[in-house]
């Protein structure tokens, strides 16, 4: 707000809020930049606009007309840093009880009502399309309806004490040192200057008594040894913000994933989210659950159907296999705990459970990493991105030693050191899809596919036998199929196996359990084994899982290389028909068994596999590749979801439990 001499100029007088006592005047200018007439009488100590010439057009809100204000050559140089300059606009003051005929009236874009809600309460940059708070936030910003009146600083009312204040310590000086030559007789009060508002905190600034004099009294100033306290900035939090976590340590692994190698995509990443409210757009990745290590979200029935690795990792050793072996994931996840003993029932925790279930029932679930995972070796590229279908193949619990003191013997620790376990998940990429999107190296040597056909080994059947299946060849312009890629075979039928019921087929049986398990001489008990070059015993009770079987002074083996993968019968997502991009049809054509599908489509764009949340699907067009997004959904009734060979029932229901059928 200007002020002319000692009055204030309110809003015009067709405002429903105020009552105005002047007038200011609005010429429609029509046209950006809206340059202000040369005559406008500015604050004194104004500083430049750096935005004077922006063609921005001029937002339209009560009460005024578009056109109707004008860029500012000069603000106030006591205007907060925090709001956005392009947010300030002036009209011209032609009041009659100012001396002058121009004065400029300042006024800033409506705050965002996000922004200025009792619950928030914080201040508001007015910047636009989107303020700093929401955009750092990804919310939508609602603005509100008035152009709001700026008020300088220089213009607040002087707060005064109610009671008397005690003389200063300028008052009490003796009488001597205050009659000096040719010097008027000092003030008797003590005058307190305005409020002068820091960015933490208002201070009272108390003025040096000063004499009289027949010159007018300069306006008060802040004295020169005042201290302003200034509010540290920190930099703005990238939009993938975890509220339960520290801010600060979030950044520097964001910052660290930054530095990693680049990730050598060799496909089309099927999935990618820049929020997590996007990525709950995802059916697989819906109401995931914080733990350790990343979310997990759980289905239903408490099996988990989607993980999701984020944050610092915990344990010690992991394995991410990008070379030969890529799709061998192998990380820890969920909280540490102290080992149960034998005769002792413990109950794991539901992230646990959950990602148990699915490894028993050997169904597959959908894995994504986030670009503050920091155990990942190379750099992700999106906030959030999906890897694909994965099985979990193995689980087991392994020690932490991460208190432990460093011991030069491999013999297990002291009683006294607090012994906790974590359970380690081995991730293992679903058979029939295809070659893993971020594979860095391709297979030296392709197989090519003959006119006679491909032989392979069907999978065990009764009593472990196993036969060789003969299948057609498949070409696809003189290049080798994914699936071949995946199981590279020879042109002419392998070796078949000894079978089971023969000597030596039962004796090469054995030979291969023995080699996929390690028996304890501590605790006598028989456990698969975990790792390719290490024997662990996985008997939590064993005080035998505590040692260490690495050559340094913590617990691991001496590479981390995972064991292989044990054959067995698994739910293929092919056979499921899982797929993270469902092809949207018409209306029309939505039939009931994929209703459910064709519902979640439109939340995931088919172009770019951008994951949109619930407000970004009401857009025409994804924003990034440009791709047509909305669809027309269908509204299904509960007949028509109703499978067709279930019979309508009408009728109370009888005591017997048998319903009344509906009779002509």
């Amino acid at each position: 707000m200007s002020v002319c001499g000692e009055h204030e100029v309110p809003l015009p007088p067709h405002s429903d809020h105020v009552t105005t006592e002047a007038t200011t005047t609005a010429t429609p200018v029509r046209y950006p930049p809206y340059t202000p007439p040369p005559d406008v009488i500015y604050p004194p100590d104004s500083v430049p606009n750096p935005h004077v010439g922006v063609m921005d057009e001029q937002p339209v809100y009560d009460p005024f007309p578009a056109g109707s204000l004008y860029r500012p050559r000069l603000i106030p140089h006591d205007m907060d840093e925090r709001i956005d300059k392009r947010s300030v606009w002036i009209a011209v003051d032609k009041s009659d009880h100012c001396l002058s005929t121009d004065h400029a009236v300042y006024f800033l874009l409506p705050s965002c009502l996000r922004c200025s809600s009792p619950s928030i309460a914080q201040l508001c940059d007015r910047s636009r399309p989107h303020c700093g708070r929401c955009a750092g936030k990804n919310i939508p910003c609602e603005y509100g309806t008035d152009w709001s009146l700026m008020k300088l600083r220089s213009s607040l009312p002087i707060k005064k004490k109610k009671t008397e204040m005690k003389p200063s310590k300028l008052q009490q000086v003796t009488t001597s040192d205050l009659h000096e030559e040719n010097s008027p007789p000092i003030l008797e009060t003590e005058l307190v200057t305005e409020t002068v508002i820091t960015e933490n905190r208002s201070t009272k600034v108390r003025k040096k008594a000063r004499r009289f004099s027949e010159s007018p009294s300069p306006p008060p100033t802040i004295p020169t040894n005042s201290v302003y306290l200034k509010r540290q900035i920190r930099p703005i939090v990238p939009k993938l913000h975890d509220d339960e976590g520290d801010p600060e340590a979030y950044a520097k692994r964001v910052q660290v994933n930054a530095t990693k190698p680049p990730l050598r995509s060799r496909g089309e990443c099927p999935v990618w989210a820049e929020t997590w409210e996007d990525l709950n757009g995802i059916a697989h990745f819906a109401e995931l659950v914080r733990t350790e290590g990343g979310r997990i979200s759980i289905a239903r029935g408490g099996m988990a159907r989607g993980v999701v690795l984020s944050g610092q990792a915990p344990g010690l050793h992991g394995w991410w296999s990008v070379q030969e072996k890529v799709g061998s994931v192998v990380v820890s996840l969920g909280q540490s705990r102290k080992p149960y003993a034998k005769d002792q029932e413990g109950e794991e925790s539901g992230e646990i459970e959950a990602l148990l279930k699915a490894h028993r029932a050997r169904s597959p679930l959908a894995l994504a990493v986030s670009h503050d995972y920091s155990a990942i070796p190379v750099h992700i590229p999106k906030p959030i991105i999906v890897l694909g279908w994965f099985w979990v193949t193995d689980a087991w619990l392994e020690p932490e030693l991460n208190n432990f003191p460093p011991t030069s013997t491999k013999s297990a620790p002291s009683e006294d050191v607090m012994r906790k376990v974590r359970w380690k998940i081995h991730f293992e990429y679903c058979a029939g899809q295809s070659l893993p999107w971020w594979t860095t190296i391709f297979p030296v040597s392709l197989p090519i596919p003959t006119d006679n056909g491909l032989w392979s080994t069907s999978d065990v059947g009764l009593f472990g036998s196993q036969t060789v299946v003969r299948s057609p060849p498949v070409r696809v312009s003189g290049v080798a199929t994914i699936a071949q890629l995946l199981n590279p075979i020879d042109d002419t039928p392998p070796n078949a196996p000894p079978s089971a019921c023969t000597r030596q087929g039962r004796a090469r049986l054995k030979e291969e359990a023995e080699k996929a398990t390690h028996r304890c001489e501590t605790c006598n008990s028989t456990t698969r084994r975990v790792y390719e070059h290490a024997e662990m015993c996985l008997n939590e009770s064993c005080p035998e899982i505590f040692k260490d079987v690495s050559h340094s002074n913590q617990l691991g083996p001496p590479d981390n290389v995972p064991a292989r993968v044990r054959a067995e019968t698994r739910l293929d997502p092919l056979n499921l028909r899982l797929d993270f991009r469902t092809k949207v049809s018409d209306v029309g054509y939505v039939v009931r068994e994929t209703a459910g599908k064709e519902y979640w489509a439109p939340s995931l764009c088919a172009g770019c596999g951008r994951a949109n949340s619930t407000v970004d699907t009401l857009q025409p067009e994804c924003g990034v590749c440009g791709e047509q997004v909305r669809r027309h959904k269908k509204v299904w009734s509960a007949a028509e979801l109703r499978a067709p060979m279930r019979p309508i029932c009408t009728g109370q229901r009888q005591d017997s439990g048998f319903p009344t059928w509906p009779t002509k």
